[in-house]
């Protein structure tokens, strides 16, 4: 055999007449196996956003706070809060307390408080869980 060509490794462990065998190719280290997939492409650098004004900031986040409270009544209920940190450009920093600190569930909490924030606002935000204790929102906080 070439070294050009990969070797054949076949199941001579059972005797006798088979429908059909198993084959496999072993590559040499020199050999590659072409991909059907086309190479990533490179991440785009993000093109620097806007300034928001302030009255942009405000609107955002009175609507942060008011999907926030609709979901609160629910974590309330089973011994939960979440509160509103910061809000950042599109990060929104939430802090889970009382019976969501330590639960197994938290990240599900977090992914439905994002998904509730994005129906809301109409564009993605990333939720960001913080720990410690909260200091008061501050509006338009960037």
């Amino acid at each position: 055999m070439s070294a050009a060509q990969p070797k054949r490794i076949e199941d001579e462990a059972c005797a006798g007449p088979q429908p059909a065998r198993t084959t496999l190719i072993q590559l040499s280290s020199s050999q590659r196996i072409a991909s059907s997939r086309p190479p990533r492409p490179e991440p785009a650098e993000e093109a620097p956003a806007e300034p928001e004004s302030e009255e942009v900031r405000a609107e955002k986040f009175r609507r942060i706070e008011a999907a926030i409270d609709e979901i609160r009544s629910f974590l309330v209920r089973d011994g939960g809060d979440c509160k509103l940190v910061a809000v950042e450009g599109n990060k929104v920093k939430i802090q889970l307390t009382g019976a969501c600190v330590g639960c197994q569930l938290a990240s599900v909490t977090v992914g439905g408080i994002q998904m509730k924030l994005m129906a809301k606002l109409g564009f993605p935000v990333r939720v960001i869980p913080v720990p410690g204790p909260v200091k008061a929102p501050v509006k338009g906080d960037r």
